[in-house]
C-alpha cells in the first residue's frame, strides 16, 4: 500500500491523478493565467470557481490541503494533479505517524511471526495428533534414516 492509499484510507477517501471532469469531489490543480501566471486551485466545482475560496496565488500549505480534504464526505474522490507538489510524502508520513498510527485500536494484537525450530513444530503436531499417529510418522523417518 503507497503512503497515499494510507492517507486516503485515513481520511475515508480516495486520492487519485486520474482526472475525470463531474467525476470528483474535490480537484487540486494547478491552472495558467493568459498571460502566464499559475494559480493553485482546490475546488469542489472547476465550472464555478468560488475565487475567494478556491484560487491560490502562492502553492497552498499542506495543512490547507488536508483540511479541504477533511470537510469532504466520506468515500468522497480527490482528483490531485500532483501529489508530490501538495501532499509531500515526508510531510504526509509526518502526519500518519502523529494522527493516523495513533489510532490503532489497542484490543487488536500486533501481528507475530513465532521462529521456531523443527522440534517445537513436531512438539506443537505432536499435540495435535494421537500416539498412534505419532508413532507411525516416527517409524517412516526412521525408515529413510536407514
Amino acid at each position: 500500500m503507497t503512503i497515499y492509499e494510507k492517507l486516503g484510507e485515513a481520511l475515508n477517501v480516495e486520492l487519485t491523478d486520474d482526472y475525470k471532469l463531474y467525476a470528483t469531489d474535490l480537484e487540486i490543480s494547478t491552472w495558467n493565467t493568459a498571460d502566464g501566471y499559475e494559480l493553485h486551485i482546490i475546488t469542489e466545482d472547476p465550472t464555478a470557481l468560488d475565487w475567494e475560496y478556491d484560487v491560490y496565488y502562492y502553492e497552498p500549505s499542506f495543512d490547507n490541503v488536508l483540511d479541504r480534504i477533511k470537510e469532504l464526505q466520506a468515500g468522497s474522490v480527490v482528483y490531485l494533479c500532483d501529489f508530490e507538489q501538495y501532499l509531500p510524502e515526508d510531510e504526509v508520513r509526518d502526519w500518519l505517524a502523529e494522527h493516523y498510527d495513533d489510532e490503532i485500536d489497542e484490543d487488536e494484537e500486533p501481528d507475530v511471526v513465532e521462529d521456531k525450530s523443527g522440534v517445537e513444530m513436531l512438539l506443537d503436531l505432536a499435540e495435535e495428533r494421537t500416539n498412534v499417529e505419532i508413532l507411525q510418522n516416527i517409524s517412516k523417518l526412521n525408515k529413510y534414516d536407514g
